[in-house]
């Protein structure tokens, strides 16, 4: 397998596309493709990254074994032939990110030891993230291999979650966590970059052509990080570079573009919190009404939120 026709930033954003826009638990065709790309990886990556990359291949293909044994390559398809039929996945409702990244926080918990010993006054999902710690801990893995089915689901999870999804930054921090508990390697990045949403994001567009499709959506979810990152610190420069992010991305956007009500509630957000540290003129004020107005059809947080941002916009 050529490693440069199965790797490089065409192939990247093809994963992220094929995982971003569909449902995973449903979708047996886009598994298929994505499957197969990352078999492809695996084939053509020796060592811990191509086990990785084969986890990834061996977690999206499971289902689309069961609903077509010949779709999946011969390897896969004889490891998934000895699990006890019992425990094979449902095609019509099959795992996806929500549950990926459910079970890197649970191999978390495996890595340090913690999976008997939840905390008195845990919650209902901590008590279950716990319990499900103690199966995987049951499994008979050797650890390299554990750990690569750690960092496989998790990065599923990441490539499978919009930047400007406000579950983003914990499933890549699931990630970040297990490299600091172990000492690996990701292949989709540094240690550093992974442990700061800001900088993974400010990599990840140095890899999407200037014209992509993909690359304001991305923009997007960098000025959300900004601005969560300012809400934590309050650096003043993150909130300007929101604003100004947030902008260059709405002057890119057609007027009936699907993405829109994104860009505009986080332009909503950053422009009223800007004018509520830095004071406003009227005409300023008069902008920050316009954009959370505008915002408020299919704004991604919902209504309540959109009323809150408008209301607060009309008293500044």
């Amino acid at each position: 397998m050529d490693a440069d026709v199965v790797f490089g930033p065409l192939a990247d954003a093809e994963l992220r596309g094929l995982l971003r826009t569909c449902d995973a638990s449903t979708d047996m065709e886009a598994r298929h493709a994505a499957g197969w790309l990352c078999a492809a990886r695996a084939a053509a990556s020796p060592g811990d990254g191509g086990t990785v990359h084969g986890c990834m291949a061996g977690t999206l293909l499971y289902p689309v074994w069961v609903a077509e044994p010949g779709a999946v390559p011969p390897v896969l398809a004889a490891g998934y032939a000895v699990n006890d039929p019992a425990t094979h996945p449902d095609p019509a409702d099959a795992d996806g990110p929500h549950e990926w990244a459910a079970q890197v926080a649970a191999f978390k918990i495996v890595v340090e030891g913690r999976q008997h010993d939840p905390p008195p006054d845990a919650p209902e999902a901590e008590r279950r993230l716990h319990e499900l710690a103690v199966v995987l801990a049951a499994l008979p893995l050797p650890p390299e291999v554990r750990l690569a089915t750690a960092l496989g689901l998790g990065s599923l999870a990441v490539l499978s979650t919009p930047e400007y999804d406000p579950w983003f930054p914990g499933r890549l921090r699931g990630v970040a966590d297990l490299l600091t508990l172990t000492g690996a390697s990701w292949p989709f990045g540094e240690l550093a970059a992974a442990a700061d949403p800001v900088r993974f994001v400010h990599g990840a567009l140095k890899q999407i052509p200037a014209h992509s499709p993909e690359r304001p959506r991305v923009l997007t979810g960098l000025a959300r990080l900004l601005l969560d990152r300012y809400v934590d610190a309050h650096d003043a420069e993150d909130l300007h570079e929101a604003v100004g992010v947030a902008r260059d991305v709405l002057a890119q956007l057609p007027p009936h573009e699907t993405h829109l009500p994104h860009s505009l509630s986080v332009l909503g957000t950053a422009l009223l919190l800007l004018r509520q540290v830095e004071g406003a003129t009227p005409e300023e004020c008069d902008e920050v009404v316009d954009v959370c107005r505008r915002a408020v059809a299919g704004h991604p947080r919902g209504p309540a939120a959109a009323g809150h941002d408008l209301g607060m916009a009309l008293v500044l």
